[in-house]
């Protein structure tokens, strides 16, 4: 679901995140997830990082915190952040959103077509 500007900024960002079936709980528990994020805590205060798997910019605040920096508005990223949040309760990481996570409009790129109908650019 788009999202105008103006909305952008008044919804809070956990109110969008989707409710977790069974398969998506038991992935954010999953023991790759958690050492993700783990990993990610051994950063430096104040590093942050784009995920351009979740869609989500995510920076280290301190030895227990993360902080969501922005995310796009797509589908796909509130469901990882969803996820991201679970699996930050599991090891007892807080993770902050509001009021500082940035929603961005979420632009699909078309593949280009060339003129002989083939698409995207080819090694000559």
């Amino acid at each position: 679901m788009k999202m105008k500007k103006e909305e952008r900024r008044k919804t809070m960002v956990k109110e969008r995140l989707p409710e977790l079936n069974d398969e998506h709980e038991r992935y954010a528990k999953m023991d790759e997830n958690k050492y993700y994020v783990q990993r990610n805590m051994e950063r430096e205060e104040g590093e942050y990082w784009f995920d351009g798997d979740t869609g989500l910019t995510i920076q280290k605040v301190d030895k227990n915190t993360l902080r969501v920096i922005a995310l796009f508005d797509d589908p796909s990223p509130y469901l990882y952040l969803a996820m991201l949040s679970l699996t930050c309760i599991e090891l007892g990481i807080s993770i902050q959103m509001e009021p500082y996570t940035i929603i961005r409009p979420y632009i699909r790129r078309e593949e280009t077509v060339a003129s002989d109908g083939s698409t995207g650019a080819g090694v000559a």
